[in-house]
């Protein structure tokens, strides 16, 4: 890894607008020594991304309760979507991946129930997105996969992992920005 890369703790990332979770300052790019960083989920709107937290920091105690939540998520109309990181890449280059990613396979049913993360079970379409730190695409900070507009992307349909992952590292290179990929856990209209 290329020790400029390794120096850095945070990539700056203008699409952080969402105050959530309450005393947390990681954002979607932040870096570091693993296992530094060890919350890696995040919630995104068409308004931005939250900071990171833990899986708890969105169970459906949040997501349920709109009064509280909605405070620093505002409803519109948009959706509500928590995803887990994956990687981080800059230069075309790897330099942060989750090494650790949540298997809701190894939490009893009972246990899920208890802590508010049954909501993570019912997802069952895999999809991958990447994020850009600013509105750098078309004024958005999510690449646009299996859009006819963007024929680039044309053939990538989010639910491939490899190909997603390939795109970015592609996209990251070419144009000298990072991206982020994430995966998604949960989806719901937000209005």
């Amino acid at each position: 890894m290329d020790e400029e890369i390794k120096d850095k703790y945070t990539i700056a990332d203008q699409i952080t607008v969402h105050n959530w979770p309450y005393g947390k300052s990681d954002t979607i790019f932040s870096i570091g020594e693993n296992p530094e960083i060890k919350e890696n989920i995040f919630a995104a709107t068409s308004k931005g991304v939250s900071y990171l937290g833990n899986i708890e920091d969105f169970n459906l105690t949040y997501i349920s309760n709109t009064d509280e939540f909605s405070k620093d998520i505002p409803l519109g109309y948009t959706s509500l979507d928590i995803y887990e990181r994956m990687m981080v890449i800059e230069n075309g280059e790897i330099c942060w991946e989750n090494n650790n990613p949540i298997d809701f396979s190894q939490y009893k049913k009972e246990e899920l129930e208890e802590k508010k993360l049954e909501i993570f079970t019912y997802n069952k379409d895999i999809h991958y997105a990447v994020f850009l730190p600013e509105r750098l695409f078309d004024h958005k900070f999510c690449l646009g996969f299996g859009s006819v507009r963007y024929e680039e992307f044309f053939q990538i349909k989010p639910e491939q992992k490899e190909l997603v992952i390939e795109a970015a590292i592609k996209y990251s290179k070419e144009h000298g920005i990072p991206c982020m990929v994430a995966k998604r856990l949960y989806s719901c209209t937000w209005h």
